[in-house]
């Protein structure tokens, strides 16, 4: 589908102007967002359709570098499972079954593994978490959406292989990033965005009842989802967003001291905030309303409530005010002590959308708030990406839908 005679454009309105005020509608925009997510979905379920036939992999200068990634194909099956599209869905559900889930009949610790990313021919090369939870949140919603309880298995499988990743380590509970199978080793760090405890809190509470094997398999994902609970509460930054790296070891060098969550050179990608306040927003939303009111602070959106939760670093709550000249402006890494931005590097397409999934989770006046800014301000970026669809890669593609169908899925009261 051609999406270049596609025009969109909003009337202005400043959410601060004139004192607080009921929150900006978001009905008035909706058949425009509603374009733009159908003229993107066309090329990304043509995509998806022919994920067999390599039309996921990554474009890559040599033909031997060209991967599918399972992150790409988690992503897709999310999105494709929430809008009840069939036929992509199966076809991402069969190509991540046979390609990107790992079933070794001489290799059972490592069954329901996922692959980080493939190709035809390719050994298995190491395993990935974030890639496992996208994958399996795709299966989970599917299995509902289209009655499938043999997708549903396939999830718990995967969450099986998902949860041999943990480990303790100083003291410190955390899934490990990745295991290698060349080496038989598993990294001894963990990325923050290796969590999804609201999903494994959804998955334990489905087991409830289940008496099959004796309870279980719900206390089993009920601990895991408890644990990354925590891993999730303990990532908070001083300044409110969450930091992007656990990583235990670090205490045998810096005793005594509280190093082990971080980022590097105190650096946080807001994006990757955006995308891990996005796992607890239901189960502990102190964590992601610290986030949100990080983003409405900068964007001079006025905020319904206070946050109260302490920084594990400091007693002073979250999050620093901006300064005066970044007022109105959101950037794309801040440090973590300070919430000061690092450069002036703004955000775009994909980074809105990750603030208004945050924020359509929430749904309180400061979300809404935030919601019909980010959709004034996105809207030039939105409709660049709209107009070339057809040469966006999964990735991207599958954030923006993601995020505009989290503005159709709202409820207007």
């Amino acid at each position: 589908m051609a999406a270049a005679g596609l025009s969109f454009s909003l009337g202005s309105f400043n959410p601060v102007a004139g004192g607080r005020g009921p929150a900006p509608k978001i009905a008035p925009y909706l058949e425009k967002l509603k374009l733009m997510r159908d003229a993107l979905q066309v090329p990304a379920r043509a995509r998806a359709t022919g994920v067999s036939d390599g039309r996921l992999a990554r474009p890559a200068d040599n033909k031997k570098d060209e991967f599918t990634y399972a992150v790409d194909v988690g992503q897709l099956l999310c999105y494709f499972a929430l809008v009840s599209d069939k036929e992509p869905y199966l076809a991402l559900r069969d190509y991540a079954a046979k390609d990107l889930v790992v079933d070794i009949k001489e290799d059972p610790f490592t069954k329901g593994f996922v692959l980080w990313r493939t190709q035809p021919g390719a050994k298995p090369d190491a395993s990935g978490t974030t890639e496992a939870l996208r994958i399996a949140k795709g299966l989970w919603i599917g299995s509902k959406t289209f009655d499938r309880p043999e997708d549903r298995t396939l999830a718990s499988t995967i969450i099986d292989g998902y949860a041999r990743h943990q480990n303790v380590d100083q003291g410190l509970w955390l899934i490990r990033n990745y295991f290698h199978f060349y080496s038989r080793a598993f990294a001894s760090n963990s990325f923050i965005i290796d969590y999804d405890p609201d999903f494994l809190r959804d998955m334990a509470e489905s087991y409830k009842d289940d008496n099959s094997d004796g309870g279980q398999r719900y206390r089993d994902l009920t601990a895991l989802a408890d644990h990354s609970y925590e891993v999730l509460r303990a990532s908070v930054a001083p300044c409110g967003l969450i930091y992007d790296l656990l990583q235990p070891e670090l205490k045998t060098m810096y005793y005594g001291l509280d190093v082990a969550y971080f980022s590097p050179n105190d650096i946080i990608q807001l994006n990757n905030a955006c995308a891990t306040a996005l796992t607890v927003a239901r189960g502990d939303p102190g964590v992601a309303d610290d986030v949100m009111a990080f983003i409405a602070d900068r964007l001079g959106v006025p905020r319904t409530k206070p946050t109260t939760r302490a920084s594990r670093l400091t007693t002073t709550t979250r999050p620093t005010s901006p300064a005066e000249d970044e007022t109105g402006h959101i950037f794309a890494h801040y440090y973590g002590r300070t919430g000061e931005s690092v450069n002036k590097q703004g955000i775009g397409a994909t980074e809105y959308c990750a603030i208004i999934r945050l924020a359509a989770l929430r749904r309180d006046d400061t979300a809404l708030y935030v919601i019909g800014r980010c959709i004034e301000l996105a809207m030039a970026y939105w409709e660049y990406d709209v107009a070339h669809a057809d040469k966006l890669d999964a990735w991207t593609a599958s954030e923006m839908l993601l995020g505009l169908q989290a503005i159709l899925d709202m409820k207007q009261e």
